[in-house]
């Protein structure tokens, strides 16, 4: 063959070869243009037809790790591996385009598309759902689907041979015709997993209210369950042999079973509603007649039964808690009162709870059932001739209920339940229902405490207060709570009953400047001798207007006769403290922790309103020795005794001999230790170390002796600038840098877990300059001890933002707004009241702070975990009170992210450990004293304002002001920190 035949059959044949491969993956219309495109054999390498579609309506886009398929046309279509995605619109009502990604493979990784008003049935991830009309729905395969309202799940076979789990969200989503999710929903192999909102599964309404922890439904693969797979989940199983219950020791169950559900034969009428919490477990088996409960109780949890007329409590004491539920006069007319029969077992109950069709238990019953028709006409005919407003009506019978079942236990007879109920309705009119409640309450105390009093006394004692009370509006109504902890207080005390009476007819009779007062005043009866009422109202007053904790009268026997004024008041406290901890056998942590916080908050309150110091001031200079100790040494680094304070109490002090003190104040030295780490935290043990070497070396070896890791972790934190101080000035501590290095080996070498090393290995290594060739050959082949520094990604960023989260209990929302605005020249983006976004160009980067208002009730902020997780912001602030830390940072929120943490609260510093181990890689600035307001505004613009401009190095980025203000910064890595690179490296 001559060279010109072969070029043209070579030509001829690559026609055919490529030729007919276009046209294997495209067709062509008679207009010639193309409609179908095979997306993935021509742009990703895939096989034929795995990604087909039309050639106007998508648009393909090619991305790292696979493509994007935008939709650009109405009648578009795309068909990825099989699943079908017609009816899909380019842009939702709002302007979102709708698109999906897929990987190399071919797989869906992310979708984000609208349908049209005939929905459509789509397959994603193995789920297969029906959305409904004019609706959108957003999935990615590590977060999972997002869906619109009255979503159906239609098919979840193919998911479930794929063995993965996957997120879901939305409202009114129906899986599969079985569990119908208003929330949040894992699926895994072995069930439905419920987040945060409520589920219906088999007539049961499970609520997660909170989403601390998931609810499990296991329904699938239970032969194959092993117990560690759910030892952490609360979950719910139903089989052949009934139902149980578990939850785990964080979490709680509430299930409500719906009207007409057949597991337990619910009447029309019937209520049923389950709370299982903090480890216990509930089994119900026989689904045929009378269901059985056994109750399997855990240490520390709890699990209540509402069963229509009953409310049931069990714990692993046994039946801890049983009352009624009320019925309405409408119920009652019509008859309508059934409970669910049950019969309730468990090794801690004595014998067996049957509960009937009347919700009887045992002899309990709702005592407006049981009443003559005399008795009960006698009540009505009250109620009815005193009261005219229909719902007033139906609440005082309500009401009238528990009062007779209150007055029962207080073993009054019948006759005088009835007698004395229809005297209150007479006494009270309208405001009958509140009053009856009230009585009950008063009532509920007496039996509570076991205290005994006669019908004829109680009767009497309360129509003399009634008679007296002003009802105009509801005023007066909360002094009936006071007046019945007179009484019971003065039963208690053996009070001589007129004395008692006399004193609650003059709460009654008073005005007070505020209902602390009151409360403060009924539980010092046992102070009143008869004359001296005023000027215990007084002393009570003075008291409420601080703020006074109310628990801290407990165990303060403060006399209010004796305080006139502010300082008399601090007197008072002073000398109450000064006499409780004499006795030390009864000294509780928590009660001097208590007197601690009252202490600061009392000051907090009269600096801000009053602009003085005298209570505080008061109180340090008539405290005694063992009261300073003791606040001191349960004070847990600034948690509980702001910096200020502490510095007044230890500069009144005689530090000639502090380890004297100690010795003669705790002779066992039962807080020895505890007084020593707070000194050491507050940078004051260096200066005594010297006095008694011996003595306080020994005890810090002490603290780092016999504590699992949690308090070696704490006291390394705590002790920190004690070790430095030890290491930098050799020449005052003569021998001392030498017997740590040596005991520091010691443990290090001994240490079994790495963990416990690291921490001796970090103390080691803030000895800069070791002392012995031994110390120095260690230190250095440990890994080094890091300066503080910020990523460099931080200041790389074009937007560097803040978030600052503020409570509606103080103003700070609205002044820091308009101080970053005024003072720092910062724009104003946005302000809804809720929250606020403000903004300034620096060195060709954007700083943002973004300010948050919550409200304080929350138990925490919904917010956080994105924020704190996420990659928007890079500094984060509690800008609250010390006591609302933990609903900006709760509990159960950890993170490995890297950001700047401000504990912006009172004496947070104290709280620094913790915070670490929950943010290893964070860096914290803390609080010693009472985090003010517009230090914190100005330390967020300064760190903002440092990185946009380059710095990073902690010691740039701290502010000249943080120590006069009691702010702590970061000066190397953390210990959290430090720990993980040990870990790595050795």
């Amino acid at each position: 063959m001559d060279k010109k035949k072969l070029l043209l059959f070579v030509g001829i044949f690559l026609f055919l070869i490529l030729g007919l491969s276009v046209l294997s993956t495209e067709e062509v219309n008679k207009n010639g243009i193309n409609i179908i495109k095979d997306f993935g054999n021509l742009f990703m390498n895939l096989p034929e037809g795995s990604i087909i579609g039309s050639e106007d309506g998508v648009k393909y886009d090619r991305l790292k790790e696979g493509g994007r398929f935008t939709f650009t046309g109405e009648e578009s279509s795309l068909i990825i591996q099989g699943s079908s995605f017609e009816g899909v619109l380019p842009k939702d009502s709002d302007g979102h385009s709708s698109f999906i990604e897929v990987n190399l493979l071919g797989n869906i990784t992310k979708a984000d598309f609208a349908v049209g008003e005939n929905g459509g049935e789509y397959l994603i991830g193995g789920v297969k759902f029906d959305l409904p009309p004019n609706s959108r729905v957003y999935y990615d395969n590590e977060n999972g689907f997002r869906f619109p309202e009255g979503t159906k799940i239609t098919s979840l076979s193919e998911f479930y041979n794929l063995g993965r789990e996957l997120q879901f969200e939305g409202n009114n989503l129906n899986f599969i015709d079985e569990v119908i999710v208003n929330g949040q929903l894992k699926l895994n192999k072995y069930g439905y997993l419920i987040g945060k909102g409520e589920a219906t599964y088999e007539g049961m309404k499970i609520d997660n209210f909170f989403g601390h922890s998931d609810v499990a439904i296991l329904k699938n693969n239970l032969d194959k369950l092993k117990e560690e797979d759910i030892s952490e989940l609360s979950w719910i199983k139903k089989d052949s042999n009934g139902l149980e219950f578990s939850s785990s020791s964080t979490g709680s169950i509430f299930v409500e079973f719906l009207e007409g559900n057949d597991i337990l034969n619910v009447g029309k009428h019937g209520k049923l509603e389950l709370r299982i919490d903090g480890g216990d477990k509930l089994k119900i088996s026989k689904f045929s007649g009378v269901p059985r409960f056994n109750y399997i109780p855990s240490e520390n949890g709890f699990t209540n039964i509402i069963n229509d007329g009953l409310s049931l409590e069990l714990d692993k004491g046994g039946k801890h808690y049983v009352d009624i539920s009320p019925v309405t006069l409408k119920d009652f007319s019509l008859d309508k009162y059934a409970a669910v029969p049950a019969i309730i077992e468990s090794d801690v109950l004595d014998e067996e709870i049957r509960i009937n069709s009347r919700g009887i238990v045992y002899d309990l019953e709702n005592p407006i059932m049981s009443l003559k028709t005399e008795e009960l006409n006698g009540l009505m005919g009250s109620l009815k001739e005193n009261i005219k407003e229909e719902g007033n009506l139906d609440s005082a019978f309500r009401a009238s209920q528990f009062f007779l079942l209150s007055a029962k236990n207080n073993h009054f007879t019948t006759s005088e339940n009835i007698d004395l109920a229809k005297k209150i309705v007479q006494s009270s009119g309208e405001y009958s229902d509140s009053v009856l409640y009230k009585v009950k309450f008063g009532l509920d105390k007496l039996s509570k405490d076991d205290v005994k009093i006669s019908y004829g006394k109680f009767s009497q004692f309360t129509l003399k207060n009634l008679d007296n009370l002003d009802f105009k509006y509801g005023d007066g109504l909360d002094k009936l709570d006071a007046v019945y902890s007179v009484l019971n207080n003065g039963l208690k005390e053996n009070k001589d009953f007129n004395l008692i009476e006399d004193f609650s007819l003059k709460i009654i009779k008073s005005d007070f400047n505020s209902d602390k007062s009151i409360l403060l005043l009924s539980k010092n009866i046992n102070e009143y001798n008869g004359a001296n009422f005023e000027s215990m109202k007084l002393g009570a007053e003075v008291v409420g207007r601080y703020n006074m904790v109310p628990g801290v009268v407990d165990f303060l026997d403060l006399k209010y006769s004796n305080i006139k004024d502010k300082k008399t008041f601090g007197k008072e406290y002073a000398l109450a403290l000064n006499q409780y901890f004499k006795d030390k056998d009864s000294i509780q942590k928590s009660d001097s922790q208590m007197a601690s916080f009252t202490l600061d908050q009392m000051h907090l309150l009269e600096s801000q309103i009053e602009h003085s110091d005298i209570i505080r001031n008061s109180i340090i200079s008539n405290l005694d020795a063992n009261s300073k100790y003791y606040l001191i040494a349960n004070s847990e680094g600034n948690n509980n005794l702001f910096t200020s304070t502490f510095e007044k109490i230890y500069s009144s002090i005689d530090k000639k001999d502090v380890s004297e003190l100690m010795k003669s104040v705790d002779p066992n030295g039962d807080y020895w230790l505890k007084f020593t780490t707070e000194l050491s935290a507050r940078g004051k043990l260096p200066e005594l170390y010297k006095q008694d070497t011996v003595f306080y070396r020994k005890l810090i070896q002490d603290s780092f002796d016999n504590h699992d890791e949690d308090i070696l972790f704490e006291n390394a934190v705590l002790m920190t600038e004690t070790f430095q101080d030890l290491y930098n000035r050799p020449d005052i501590y003569p021998g001392e840098k030498e017997a740590f290095e040596e005991f520091l080996i010691s443990k290090y070498k001994s240490s079994e877990s790495n963990n416990e090393k690291g921490v001796y290995a970090y103390l080691l290594k803030l000895n800069t300059n070791p002392n012995t060739q031994k110390a120095e050959k260690i230190i250095n082949d440990l890994p080094e001890l890091r300066d503080a520094i910020l990523p460099s990604s931080f200041s790389q960023r074009d937007e560097i933002a803040a978030k600052l989260y503020f409570y509606s209990d103080e103003n700070w929302f609205s002044i820091a707004t308009n101080d970053f605005n005024s003072n720092y020249k910062m724009d104003l983006e946005w302000n809804n009241g809720r929250q606020a976004r403000l903004s300034k160009p620096i060195n060709g980067k954007k700083i943002i702070i973004d300010l948050e208002l919550n409200d304080p009730s929350v138990d925490f902020v919904p917010s956080i975990e994105e924020d704190i997780k996420g990659q928007t912001y890079l500094y984060i602030a509690h800008r609250g009170h010390s006591f609302n830390t933990e609903k900006t940072y709760p509990d159960f929120l950890s993170s490995d992210t890297t950001k700047i943490i401000h504990l912006a609260g009172c004496g947070s510093h104290g709280a620094l450990a913790d915070y670490q181990k929950k943010f290893p890689n964070s860096f914290f600035i803390a609080d010693k004293d009472a985090g003010e307001g517009f230090p914190s505004d100005k330390v967020a613009y300064f760190v903002l304002e440092g990185i946009a401009e380059g710095k990073l190095n902690w010691e740039d980025l701290t502010p000249d002001f943080a120590e006069e203000k009691g702010l702590v910064f970061p000066e190397q890595e953390s210990l959290p920190q430090y720990l993980k690179r040990y870990e790595s490296e050795m």
